[in-house]
């Protein structure tokens, strides 16, 4: 149950266990806060996208399994989450909803899953959905936080996973909101395998009849998932249309995000631009008759249906195929794929200096200091993808003593130089980046601040080169930033990062040593979607941060196990990600 009383509204403190209780809303604060969602213009934002739209799955990190000793529990279970809203109180306001999960109560570890695709009307089912691990014999709580207009509420509501199960989904009367419904289907492992491992490509011919003169105002239609007739999810929303006669370009969806297995049904809504609260026709098909049909070289035919009277309204004709992704590695081979692994250090004073013990930069004579634990792990795993082995290696935060190929007799600070000191930043090997590092403690004097922006810019500077001029389509690029903590240039780095979401690169953050490491949370855009200055989101997350002394404390600091797959997992759906965007299926 939620800490609001579904008579009369008001947040309760309830006891759920020992470590843990629900969070206290009065009421006064509650409708401050709702009186401010009010007021916030919403005029900008619409209720179904206005172009080709992809919904998305969201895995569950696991991030218990990272801070834990890996164990396999043969009662988990594989559960996918997904939401709705009726009876919004305000159908012209925009709704979300921050899902988070804590997956062990004694210790407090929660697990960020994302936020709700925001959306408005009169009742939303929430496109992006949550696959979790259930564990029956453990206590399980599901973290909800509403998000009205981009607006996070005073409120947070708890709810045991296993009183979901039970009951077969949860429903709470959200004031200020309206009826948040929580659905769950189960997930059947070797399905999901088979599906994760494909896309399915789609092209749609569809007929209306009698019709032009409504669809000529425009037209659009979106793919629903359904695991039951209350259950029902978008996967893809489309483009315009302004003819009864609709032609659709081949169309990639990943499989395991349409269904959860051969026989689930897949709708398809057809709207109006000017009405978009009900739909003017419909129809559904499976993925099962797709493939019996495709095998024979054949399409689907489906009728369409009006919502109004269950009159036949059309027909779609639906030519598919299934296509297998290709693994990383074999991506790279194939398809020729080059990354290319760039790498930044902080010289910042926080670190303190190289001859104290306690520094980050201590220049260990029996062993590696964080910093080079850091670049030699990560240089393992990304760097036999490197086809060149030259690795441009920038400084930041230090003043050094050659600065742009000239001494630097200013001592002026720089927030990008390159650490060997040569007109070209590259360094040949892993083992010669960790000798070259040392080599450059004796003549960078470590200062400040902490700044991003002007290596991010380099690096999306050398894309740029490369693509412009050097064609090189197939170049993959990563950034690794080694930093101790505080950033003093975020809005910058944000407005680049948003930038470079459109660009062929990936950045991974690796904390070093025992600094807040918020900021570096916020550049990660997990808990809030990243935007610019200009409120310009990210097309696709591009970065990922890590903080070593995570791995280190719990002694899971070991080359082919948890902090290397921590440093790689995003980065093949982040490639995949890039080239979908660019209308390139790798």
């Amino acid at each position: 149950m939620g800490i609001c009383n579904n008579n009369n509204h008001r947040a309760e403190k309830i006891s759920i266990a020992q470590n843990s209780s629900y969070t206290y809303c009065s009421t006064a604060t509650f409708t401050n806060n709702y009186n401010l969602l009010n007021n916030n213009n919403s005029s900008k934002a619409k209720k179904y996208p206005q172009e080709e739209h992809y919904y998305k799955l969201i895995k569950d990190s696991n991030k218990i399994d990272i801070l834990n000793p890996k164990s396999s529990d043969p009662n988990a279970q594989k559960l996918e989450l997904f939401f709705s809203l009726t009876n919004i109180e305000n159908p012209q306001l925009f709704y979300s909803f921050s899902i988070t999960i804590i997956n062990n109560i004694t210790m407090g570890i929660r697990s960020y899953l994302g936020n709700l695709e925001e959306s408005k009307g009169e009742d939303i089912n929430f496109g992006n959905s949550f696959e979790i691990d259930f564990f029956p014999n453990r206590i399980q709580l599901l973290l909800i936080k509403p998000i009205v207009n981009k607006s996070k509420m005073n409120l947070e509501f708890q709810y045991h996973l296993r009183e979901i199960i039970s009951k077969n989904g949860m429903e709470q009367y959200i004031q200020g909101c309206g009826l948040l419904k929580i659905y769950f289907n189960r997930v059947n492992i070797d399905t999901r395998i088979i599906l994760e491992n494909q896309y399915s490509n789609f092209k749609f011919n569809i007929n209306l009849y009698q019709m032009s003169h409504i669809c000529s105002q425009g037209v659009f239609f979106i793919l629903y998932h359904h695991k039951d007739s209350h259950k029902k999810r978008p996967i893809y929303k489309s483009n315009n249309f302004f003819s009864d006669s609709i032609r659709t370009n081949d169309i990639k969806i990943q499989s395991d995000f349409l269904a959860n297995n051969l026989y689930d049904k897949i709708s398809i809504y057809i709207y109006t631009i000017n009405q978009q609260k009900k739909p003017i026709a419909k129809g559904s098909f499976n993925l099962h008759q797709l493939n019996t049909n495709s095998s024979f070289n054949n399409m689907t035919q489906i009728d369409l249906y009006s919502t109004y009277d269950n009159s036949n309204n059309g027909n779609c004709y639906i030519d598919y195929n299934s296509q297998k992704k290709i693994c990383f590695a074999d991506k790279l081979a194939k398809k020729r794929m080059q990354i290319n692994l760039e790498i930044a250090i902080d010289y910042t004073y926080s670190n303190k200096p190289p001859d104290d013990p306690s520094s980050n930069h201590y220049l260990n004579p029996f062993g590696l200091n964080d910093y080079e634990i850091a670049m030699k792990y990560c240089s393992d795993i990304l760097a036999p993808y490197d086809a060149d082995q030259l690795f441009p290696v920038y400084g930041f935060g230090g003043i050094p003593a050659v600065l742009n190929g000239m001494p630097n007799y200013n001592n002026k600070v720089s927030h990008c130089f390159n650490i060997n000191f040569q007109e070209n930043a590259e360094i040949q090997g892993v083992e010669n980046i960790l000798k070259v590092y040392r080599q450059s403690l004796q003549k960078i004097q470590l200062s400040g601040n902490t700044k991003f922006s002007f290596v991010i810019q380099k690096v999306m500077d050398n894309i740029n080169h490369d693509l412009k001029y050097n064609k090189k389509e197939n170049h993959y690029y990563i950034l690794l930033i080694l930093t101790d903590g505080v950033i003093n240039d975020m809005r910058d780095t944000k407005d680049l990062i948003v930038e470079a979401s459109s660009l062929p690169l990936s950045i991974v953050i690796i904390g070093i040593g025992e600094e807040n490491f918020k900021d570096m949370e916020k550049l990660d855009g997990d808990e809030d979607e990243l935007e610019d200055t200009k409120g310009k989101k990210r097309k696709r997350d591009i970065v990922q941060f890590i903080a070593l002394n995570n791995f280190k404390k719990n002694k899971l600091l070991n080359k082919g196990t948890d902090f290397a797959e921590e440093v790689l997992k995003e980065i093949p759906r982040q490639i995949d990600e890039y080239y979908n965007l660019v209308g390139k299926y790798y």
